[in-house]
Parts: C-alpha cells; structure tokens; sequence
C-alpha cells in the first residue's frame, strides 16, 4: 500500500485524477442539516450570523454553487487566510470582519478542539450535536429565535 500511495502522490497526473475524483464524491455526498439551515435563515433575520469553515478554494466553491452559505452575512473560508481552526487568529479575523467582541460572539462547532479554542477567547461556545441542544444553548445566552 506504502507504494501505490508514493506512486500516487509523486505522479501529477494521478494526483490531479484524485483531487478531481475527492471534489465529485464530496459534492455527492455533502449533508445539509436542513434543520440547521432553517434556524441560520430565521436568525439571520434579527442577528449577524457568520461561519468559519476549515476548507480548500474546491470546496467552497461547491458549497457556494448549493447556495450553503446563502444565509451567512460573513464567511472565513480558511484556505483564504492560510490559518484554520482551531488557531486563534482565524476567529480573530472573523471578530474584526464583522466588528464584534469575543464576548459578544456565539460559537458553534462539532469539533471539541474548536469550541474550546472558541471559549478561551471568550466566546459563548458549544458543541454542536444536535437542534435541540443548541436551541437550548441559544436561549441560554439570550438568543431570541
């Protein structure tokens, strides 16, 4: 197996046939939380409402063409900065674009390392698992929905 990978990974052609064929299985496959999504639109109505996605130019591109991000009023796309989560200076971009205070901030993700990156600079953070949860969580820190 080790040699078919360095195969793969020093044959340009063989690498540019997987990243062609990663982006089609990742467009197929891509879940929307059409529950999620209906609370960000509803949100979006009364708050600012962003994201920030540890993602590569391809994907953002899909994720634009399905209209993912239709209802953010800001969007980091990490390829875009070259930082990622859970580096404290992509949220710190996020903070200045949209010109809020940590505190201020509401932070959802499904990933521990994130929320707790998130937390540490004082952002209302949690853990994403699932609607009611974070419904609770959103009325908790004030969020009227």
């Amino acid at each position: 197996i080790a040699d078919i990978w360095e195969d793969l990974v020093h044959d340009k052609n063989k690498s540019k046939y997987l990243s062609r064929l990663f982006l089609q299985v990742y467009e197929l496959n891509i879940q929307q939380n059409t529950r999620v999504l209906q609370l960000i639109k509803k949100l979006s109505e009364e708050y600012t409402v962003g994201c920030i996605s540890n993602l590569g130019a391809e994907q953002k591109t899909i994720n634009e063409k399905i209209g993912l991000y239709d209802n953010f009023s800001k969007v980091i796309i990490s390829s875009d900065y070259e930082t990622r989560k859970p580096l404290a200076e992509i949220f710190n971009i996020f903070l200045e674009k949209v010109n809020v205070k940590p505190e201020e901030c509401v932070f959802i993700d499904d990933l521990e390392e994130n929320v707790q990156a998130a937390g540490k600079l004082r952002m209302k953070a949690l853990l994403y698992s699932d609607i009611y949860k974070l419904r609770k969580f959103l009325a908790s820190v004030g969020v009227i929905i």
